[in-house]
């Protein structure tokens, strides 16, 4: 207990982002922002949750497939704007992202009426503009490549997180209907 104890606390200065006098962010801090970044807005969390609930429709192949095409069109669009290739205006973007999320509820609600790759799909589309607001928000004296190392193992936890709780739920439906 004592070495859990003396662990979890060596974590807690990563948690300070602010360090007064410091000329730069350090690697780890980078990595911290990124990680706690789609936790800490419910957007990010609405977004990812309904879309690894829709994954848990599909077989494991085809969700870790899809969610891999979504991962990497977010990081395309994160380094499409980190080297200025992607360049639309932040109302226009903003737009899109809110459109994605209601689109993503909309489609979970509908999920025994559509079918569910075309609504993943759908969904899917639109993760380039997720990753082009995420690289516009990195501040500046960060590591991009840190920032989005973290975003994206936290992209990947929530997704699965939202699948498996998914899976988990469809399986105890149908254990209690059966019974």
């Amino acid at each position: 207990m004592k070495k859990m104890t003396i662990a979890t606390l060596s974590f807690l200065p990563a948690f300070a982002f602010a360090h007064a006098g410091h000329d730069g962010i350090t690697m780890s801090q980078g990595f911290w922002a990124g990680l706690l970044h789609p936790i800490m807005g419910l957007d990010h969390l609405i977004a990812l949750a309904a879309l690894g609930i829709l994954l848990s429709g599909l077989s494991l192949k085809k969700s870790i497939a899809m969610g891999s095409v979504f991962l990497g069109l977010m990081a395309m669009g994160f380094y499409g704007v980190q080297s200025n290739l992607l360049n639309l205006g932040s109302g226009m973007v903003e737009g899109f992202i809110i459109f994605s999320v209601g689109l993503s509820v909309t489609l979970l609600l509908l999920s025994r009426v559509i079918n569910i790759q075309l609504g993943i799909l759908a969904v899917t589309s639109f993760a380039i503009f997720h990753g082009m607001a995420h690289g516009v928000e990195v501040p500046a004296a960060m590591s991009a490549n840190s920032f989005a190392l973290g975003f994206m193992v936290s992209c990947i936890a929530v997704l699965s997180i939202g699948r498996l709780m998914a899976t988990y739920a469809t399986q105890s439906y149908m254990r209690i209907r059966n019974a």
